[in-house]
């Protein structure tokens, strides 16, 4: 049961249950997570993976705050920010434990990108993630895990 209504709560257990069942399929299910802020959903998910180095561009402020944050207190082991390259390319870049962070469209340019591209090179190399912030294009304009990525969130 309910417990603590900031751990859990009837309603926000129903509006979980109705935004995996957006973003997901009846053949591939999602699983929705709440969070107060899309700092906290962007916190939670790069603290759960913890990867040696993040391949983004620009995009939203806080996002680069909790990187600088997990490297500061990883010594520097994880969350190295790089440069993300073209899809075509980024491939002999990566390695075990990267992460590729597309925020598409991308704060404020609304700059799109080839997000199965980016899932196809992630796959060359195992290990590799691929999360999308989706906040500018929640569903039905765009599925990502539908894509092949590994999680997406929405702020």
């Amino acid at each position: 049961g309910h417990v603590y209504s900031r751990i859990s709560a009837p309603t926000r257990s129903r509006c979980e249950a109705l935004l995996g069942a957006v973003e997901g399929t009846e053949e591939n299910p999602a699983h929705a997570v709440l969070y107060s802020s899309g700092l906290a959903a962007c916190f939670a998910i790069l603290s759960r993976l913890l990867p040696k180095r993040v391949f983004l561009s620009g995009g939203y402020h806080g996002t680069h705050l909790v990187l600088e944050q997990l490297q500061r207190i990883s010594a520097s082991a994880h969350c190295k920010k790089e440069a993300l390259l073209p899809p075509d390319s980024i491939a002999d870049s990566l390695q075990p434990g990267d992460l590729i962070w597309l925020e598409t469209p991308l704060n404020p340019s609304c700059d799109v990108v080839d997000i199965e591209a980016y899932v196809n090179a992630a796959r060359t190399h195992h290990g590799v993630k691929v999360i999308v912030d989706g906040t500018f294009a929640p569903p039905p304009l765009q599925r990502p895990l539908l894509l092949g990525v590994d999680a997406v969130m929405h702020a």
